[in-house]
């Protein structure tokens, strides 16, 4: 039902713990407000800030299953305030809506927690074993290949978080099960913000940190503190696997009183050594040392996986499953069986000309993570398409290794015009194309494809958010790849020609 915006008053606080109160009518929520009613509880308020209008039909049908649940749309009323001691909130809320300023301000003691942090707190010890991965860039993939590890060992896996289902859902299913769970859960730093517990968490792997997010967290370091939790503090799980190459990760290293299982691509690299763990890569093989005892772990010539990052997130999956004890073969197994996650440097098949190398990197949302994927190409091969919903972050090293790495840049999106900007102060000598939509991206990039050496890719790696022209990352890559695909008939009828 529609409400009234919040009033600045103040009515007594309910004290019944059956009572629940969760901001955002979203996935997460109504997987809280599931949880939340096979757990009994009577009273579910869900405040949604937008119209109802604007809720998926599917989830406002699911939300209406739920006998306990009201729902409030198109603001938050005084009751969110006073419902119950526990609110918990939906990852998209930022910390300065004035939703969480009032709760903070005018209730103290009101819990404002994220759905992590709640769902991980309802599952009794010992039937859940929590790994939770975060990172600015890469944490998806070695989520993805994590949980692959571990399912193809036989271990009761599930990816979840901000990848798959809600935790919120898989704790669910849990206490549905005399099995024990494995849950692999990518967090975010939006997720973790809110998070003020974290149970039944074993193990935190942490890939890398660059600037990202700065708007929603109002500032660099309220961004990696909220990452940091994971691995430094009373959130701390018993062990914490962490990139060494990373320098961030380097001084959590020296602060952290968890047991460090340490990973790095340099055998040399000075961190390693203060791990009781350590895994490296040297030549074509991982190499593990635990104590003084150390093995040949791995070989790589079968891994999928193009480029350095994506060898810093296969040491970050192996340690996880490591720790798991998952066997030597059954990890070698796995590498060798795992392709791309999808959005993530995923190759895009074109009947008409199978030899094309097209990638779909919409996954790539800041600058850090495209220059991820340039480097897994040769220099100067790329027709890139980048572009989009910029967040403000420096583009001096993504243009430096733009001009590296790509004969064609081709923008698009809202926020093209600062990325043209970085590129031209660098001196960029290749083509610098600009059009308004990723539509129109495609059929200019596809066109080049065509007139380039056999040696090209096109590669999408906006370095950018998606919310200009698409939902999310993931409907710009589908987007891509349906794009891709219509271009099919066209392209054989040229080829035909030829």
């Amino acid at each position: 039902m529609p409400c009234s915006p919040l009033e600045n008053h103040a009515t007594a606080m309910s004290t019944d713990s059956k009572n629940i109160t969760i901001l955002g009518a979203s996935t997460s929520g109504l997987a809280t407000a599931q949880l939340a009613t096979q757990l009994g509880y009577t009273a579910i308020l869900i405040s949604e800030f937008n119209a109802i209008e604007k809720i998926p039909p599917a989830l406002l049908e699911a939300f209406t299953q739920l006998p306990t649940v009201t729902l409030e749309t198109g603001g938050h009323s005084a009751q969110c305030l006073t419902h119950a001691q526990t609110v918990v909130v939906s990852p998209g809320i930022p910390i300065n809506a004035p939703i969480i300023q009032q709760l903070k301000a005018q209730n103290p003691a009101i819990r404002v927690c994220s759905e992590v942090a709640w769902a991980l707190e309802q599952v009794p010890s010992g039937k859940l074993v929590g790994i939770a991965i975060t990172g600015t860039n890469g944490k998806t993939t070695v989520t993805a290949l994590t949980h692959w590890l571990l399912a193809q060992s036989g271990l009761p896996a599930q990816s979840c978080g901000n990848i798959g289902l809600p935790v919120a859902t898989v704790v669910l299913n849990t206490l549905k099960t005399t099995e024990k769970t494995v849950a692999v859960m990518e967090l975010s730093s939006y997720q973790l913000e809110y998070s003020d517990s974290l149970a039944n968490l074993a193990v935190s792997a942490f890939t890398n940190f660059t600037p990202d997010h700065l708007d929603w967290h109002g500032g660099l370091q309220a961004y990696q503190s909220a990452k940091k939790k994971l691995f430094v503090g009373e959130l701390a799980p018993p062990w914490v696997v962490l990139n060494a190459d990373d320098p961030v990760a380097q001084t959590w290293m020296t602060e952290t009183t968890a047991s460090v299982l340490a990973y790095s691509l340099n055998a040399e690299n000075p961190f390693l050594p203060k791990a009781k763990i350590r895994l490296w890569i040297k030549g074509n093989s991982v190499w593990l040392k635990k104590e003084s005892e150390q093995t040949l772990l791995l070989t790589l010539e079968r891994f999928q996986l193009k480029g350095s990052h994506n060898l810093e997130n296969l040491l970050a999956s192996v340690g996880l499953s490591y720790l798991q004890g998952v066997s030597k073969e059954a990890l070698q197994r796995g590498i060798e069986s795992f392709t791309a996650v999808e959005h993530r440097c995923e190759r895009v098949f074109l009947p008409a000309r199978p030899e094309w190398q097209i990638y779909n990197d919409s996954k790539a949302t800041n600058p850090e993570a495209c220059i991820k994927a340039l480097e897994g190409f040769n220099e100067r091969s790329i027709i890139l398409i980048a572009g989009g919903k910029a967040k403000g972050t420096p583009l001096v090293e993504w243009a430096e290794t733009v001009a590296r790495q790509c004969h064609t840049v081709i923008l698009n999106g809202a926020d093209q015009a600062c990325f043209q900007q970085a590129l031209e102060a660098i001196g960029f000598k290749g083509k610098l194309l600009s059009v308004k939509t990723q539509q129109e991206a495609v059929d200019l990039a596809l066109s080049h494809l065509e007139n380039t050496t056999k040696d090209s890719v096109v590669l999408l790696s906006p370095a950018t958010a998606s919310f200009d022209q698409f939902k999310n990352f993931e409907a710009r890559g589908r987007a891509f790849k349906d794009q891709i695909q219509a271009l099919q008939p066209q392209i054989q009828s040229r080829k035909m020609s030829v």
